[in-house]
């Protein structure tokens, strides 16, 4: 789970910025907090600012980073990326790091870059225990000085040769072949033992991949798994629902070779192996399970890609069929892809995915109600608050009905104002004295905590 993201030098915010999903001092909605050995976690955080204020610019960062990290994105296409409100912030770095839990531990994991340059400047990782932090590396680019302790990392002969080698391995690249050392432990290697300390780069590296999804207002989040406690069906009536003018949907079986032609290799791998391992756990605790429920002897997973959409069914007996499934609008009409729907269909099977996820992962939205009615928006968000899960969800919007204490906790509640010179800062309602009765929606409306459009209207 994600506890604190923070960001420097990057697009508006010069300063360091900090948005977090701590749970503030607010005794309100207890059930939107997750409470775990280390932190006490909120499952939802809304972003509100002015056009240009700057609240895209803090998902923009998430993204950004998380690109370098799983992608190695350092490319020059980012040369500009930097503050650009004052001209020395070209020569100095930014930075980018989080503060997450994994197996009720806290890890603080981050980079700095000199964006100009697309030169990478620093790299970190801790493991953080009560008020101190222990190194598992850091990383200095500019005199190649990467300090690991190899020994307490590693349990046996063979995982230790073979970080030693990576280690090794890593300091001998040249400056164009440069990526950041997580990436560089998860590239095309095989993951370290389970039970070795080292095994916590796979896990984190797995968290940054697979965990945290960003869904930008103009591209679709280009692939996702879902498990589904429904049928296919499910699907066809919430999107007849909402108006989409999507008549019915027709499924067609497929072959998993014929769906590794025309989709990532890697992410149909992912969803292979994590299939295979809810099976496996399936037919190791079947008798648990039926006792809870006599029928459960199969289930069901939405796969989405940026074109296509897919059903996976598996039975106790480990035979796994997919579908792809194609919509209709018209009683006779062709049948379409997931790739030739609108932008507000595709945005529906995205909010479809995170109210039906029931694993756990990080949802970051820009621009939440882009293509929504209003009404749905607001529902939306009052449906997720309100359903048990294992995510999280960040979102940015301008639907300020959810500006509600009945609806929402006042650390739930974030604002982006930029100053008059164009920086853009990060905070919280919390930072003021809000009555729990408080009309947060007027007062917000009426400039009470900034954050607004500012007019000025002139007389010809």
């Amino acid at each position: 789970m994600l506890a604190n993201f923070r960001v420097l030098n990057f697009l508006s915010f010069a300063e360091l910025n900090t948005l977090s999903l701590v749970k503030g001092k607010t005794r309100q909605h207890p059930n939107h907090v997750y409470t775990t050995p280390a932190l006490d976690l909120l499952k939802f955080s809304t972003i509100y600012g002015a056009n240009g204020a700057g609240k895209s610019n803090i998902i923009k960062a998430i993204k950004f980073s998380k690109q370098c990290i799983t992608e190695n994105e350092l490319n020059i296409v980012h040369k500009k990326s930097y503050c650009r409100t004052n001209i020395i912030n070209k020569d100095l770095e930014s930075s980018f790091e989080y503060e997450i839990i994994i197996n009720k531990v806290i890890y603080s994991y981050g980079f700095s870059i000199l964006l100009s340059k697309g030169e990478l400047k620093k790299e970190w990782m801790y493991e953080i225990k009560g008020e101190e932090e222990f190194p598992l590396f850091t990383m200095e680019y500019e005199t190649k000085k990467l300090e690991i302790d190899i020994d307490n990392l590693t349990n046996s002969a063979r995982d230790r040769a073979r970080l030693l080698t990576y280690v090794e391995d890593f300091k001998e690249l040249k400056k164009h072949d440069e990526s950041l050392f997580l990436h560089f432990l998860n590239d095309t290697k095989s993951d370290f033992s389970k039970d070795s300390k080292a095994f916590i780069f796979n896990k984190v590296f797995f968290w940054f991949e697979r965990k945290l999804e960003v869904i930008s207002p103009t591209q679709a989040a280009d692939r996702s798994l879902t498990y589904l406690e429904e049928s296919d069906e499910s699907i066809e009536n919430f999107l007849k629902d909402f108006g989409t003018g999507i008549t019915g949907i027709h499924v067609e079986d497929i072959q998993l070779d014929e769906i590794y032609k025309v989709e990532d290799p890697k992410f149909i791998d992912f969803v292979k192996e994590d299939v295979d391992e809810k099976l496996q756990y399936l037919q190791d605790n079947i008798q648990k399970i039926e006792k809870i429920d006599k029928n459960i002897r199969e289930f069901s997973a939405m796969m989405r890609t940026e074109n296509n959409l897919y059903s996976i069914k598996v039975n106790i007996d480990g035979d796994i069929n997919f579908r792809v499934i194609k919509f209709c609008h018209y009683m006779d009409g062709e049948y379409y892809t997931l790739g030739e729907e609108s932008d507000g269909t595709v945005r529906l099977l995205e909010l479809y995915d995170i109210i039906k996820n029931k694993n756990e992962k990080i949802f970051v939205v820009d621009e939440l109600d882009r293509s929504l009615h209003p009404n749905l928006t607001f529902n939306f968000v009052k449906k997720y608050l309100s359903i048990e899960n294992k995510s999280q969800l960040i979102v940015s919007t301008h639907e300020d009905r959810i500006l509600d204490l009945n609806i929402m906790r006042r650390d739930e509640i974030w604002f982006v104002e930029k100053n008059d010179i164009g920086e853009s800062k990060i905070y919280s309602l919390e930072e003021f004295k809000t009555r729990f009765d408080k009309d947060i929606m007027t007062a917000y409306l009426d400039g009470r905590y900034g954050s607004i459009p500012k007019f000025k209207f002139f007389n010809n």
